[in-house]
């Protein structure tokens, strides 16, 4: 795995935020409603009992005949 280095991370963040903006602009969100979207985020993924978006609930399976 190739690591970024702080050059490409900050690229990275500023990319980010220009796709944040530019979506919130589509969907008509306001720039207080961005920011509290995404201080909702970053408290959701600084949770030690955060849920692996990756990893399904529970409740589902890939299984088709479950």
């Amino acid at each position: 795995m190739k690591l970024l280095a702080a050059s490409d991370t900050d690229a990275l963040r500023q990319a980010e935020a220009e796709i944040d903006e530019l979506a919130a602009q589509l969907w008509g969100i306001t720039p207080a409603e961005l920011r509290a979207i995404q201080e909702a985020l970053a408290e959701m993924e600084s949770r030690p009992d955060a849920a692996d978006p990756d990893d399904p609930p529970d409740n589902e399976t890939d299984d088709p005949d479950l």
